[in-house]
């Protein structure tokens, strides 16, 4: 087909539960996995500025995020990625 493409459609959902209380469930919805990601680093950082109040700056290395999602009770993204043939004719 002239002009035919594969384009892709994703939505992700980050699904959160902090403790084993069932109200600390929460979810966050993302157009991209990407997002989701960058939101989970958020969260880290959000709480580590909570526990050092007046910090400007945080540094932090990947064990320190591997240990942060560790201590979730429960964690998980889900992602839908769907493809679609589009054509164009000319």
């Amino acid at each position: 087909m002239a002009g035919a493409s594969e384009r892709e459609c994703s939505h992700t959902l980050l699904l959160v539960q902090r403790n084993t209380e069932m109200r600390s469930r929460t979810y966050y919805d993302f157009e991209r996995i990407h997002f989701a990601l960058d939101a989970l680093c958020e969260l880290y950082e959000n709480e580590e500025r909570e526990k050092k109040e007046g910090v400007l700056c945080l540094t932090y290395d990947i064990a320190d995020l591997h240990n942060f999602i560790d201590d979730f009770n429960d964690l998980s993204l889900l992602v839908c990625v769907l493809k679609a043939l589009l054509s164009v004719c000319v």
